[in-house]
């Protein structure tokens, strides 16, 4: 729909979910305006507002007139697409010759599938080599810990935690080249809908980055759909927006697609991790610290996370199907043999049934969560 003031009064479209602004609008009119967003109807969940005309800071101030609790989240900046860029290439996990090659071989109408797919090989090389050398380290430094303390050795346990909690963060560094990948490419395709850059090297990383991204996932040469490669190509995602009004009965905020994508990710994390260390702190107290339980939560879901049946029957269960199949048995396995290092709570997961039920609840989370062994990584510590 376009319209000119019938936005202000008396106007009412239900459906009306994103809104773009090419006039000065204050006060009254812009509270007036953008409410017109904030009619419900079913499936619409989020609004959106477009600005091209209007400083943040003054619609704010129209709102604060009515909403003294308005606040103003983090502004969209198009420039955020670089600074995310040159995070990702101070990483070194590809080359800058490699991503110009991929560029070069995307304009070409006769490029074949396994040709562009060879091309972010040497990447997803160096990530799943980087990846695999510090899980070996981590299991490695983990037995050390195990030995040290089966002989009693108290500088060798504090020493092999040490060495543990180093390549712990090593991994943790390393996942954030990969959510910031994901975040690169989400913002791009949105800003490239409204800001041309007019960057050709920009382009060619983007449609790289995409490829990569799938790569880092798993996702195989036959699985990979490569229609959207394409430099005259962009896709807008529904859900991401410049600039979001909350719906009545919050208090009213301001959304933009910012460098924070990885700060709010880590809040949820945090959110995640507290969560699941309340649990665990519901089933053995407070007598043992959150870094031993957590770090026999992981212990165990690492062990179990090897097991092929097993982690087909928890990607593809409900947590109480799961709980019916081989996901108890085999963590009574796990949890028995690691008695010699972590003594206390395995004597008691093996001999309280309720303890061990609300463990294994945590257990089946972090094995369902693809993300759970890296982000208690650094918990661990």
């Amino acid at each position: 729909m376009i319209v000119a003031n019938k936005y202000q009064t008396g106007f009412d479209q239900p459906k009306l979910v994103a809104m773009y602004l090419d006039k000065k609008i204050s006060g009254v009119e812009a509270v007036q305006t953008l409410s017109r967003l904030n009619r419900t109807f079913p499936g619409k969940d989020k609004t959106y507002v477009i600005d091209f005309a209007n400083e943040a800071e003054e619609i704010l101030a129209a709102f604060k007139t009515f909403y003294r609790d308005a606040q103003l989240a983090d502004i969209q900046d198009p420039n955020i697409v670089y600074d995310i860029k040159q995070r990702l290439d101070g990483m070194f996990i590809y080359e800058a010759s490699e991503v110009e090659a991929f560029g070069e071989a995307i304009v070409n109408r006769n490029v074949t599938h396994q040709k562009l797919y060879s091309l972010t090989q040497s990447a997803t090389d160096r990530f799943n080599g980087k990846l695999k050398t510090l899980n070996d380290a981590i299991d490695l430094w983990e037995k050390a810990w195990e030995a040290a303390h089966d002989n009693g050795d108290e500088k060798g346990m504090e020493y092999s935690d040490v060495q543990r909690a180093e390549y712990c963060m090593g991994r943790d560094e390393l996942m954030i080249f990969s959510e910031s990948l994901t975040k690169f490419v989400r913002t791009y395709e949105y800003i490239a809908q409204l800001v041309e850059f007019g960057d050709p090297a920009l382009e060619a990383f983007a449609s790289y980055a995409r490829l990569l991204r799938k790569r880092l996932k798993g996702v195989s040469p036959e699985q990979v759909d490569l229609d959207d490669l394409k430099l005259s190509h962009y896709k807008i995602k529904k859900g991401e927006g410049l600039a979001g009004l909350s719906v009545v009965g919050e208090t009213p905020e301001l959304y933009g697609i910012t460098d924070n994508g990885l700060r709010d990710a880590r809040d949820r994390e945090k959110k995640y991790l507290t969560e699941l260390i309340e649990k665990l702190n519901n089933a053995f107290g407070k007598d043992i610290t959150d870094t031993d339980q957590v770090a026999f939560a992981v212990h165990v879901s690492e062990k179990l996370r090897g097991d092929t049946i097993v982690m087909a029957q928890v990607q593809n269960n409900t947590m109480d199907q799961a709980m019916k199949a081989d996901l108890p048995s085999k963590a009574i396995q796990a949890i028995a043999s690691a008695m010699s290092s972590h003594t206390s709570m395995a004597t008691k997961l093996l001999s309280d049934e309720s303890t061990r039920d609300v463990f294994l609840t945590v257990v089946y989370e972090l094995l369902k969560k693809d993300a759970g062994a890296d982000l208690f990584g650094s918990a661990r510590t």
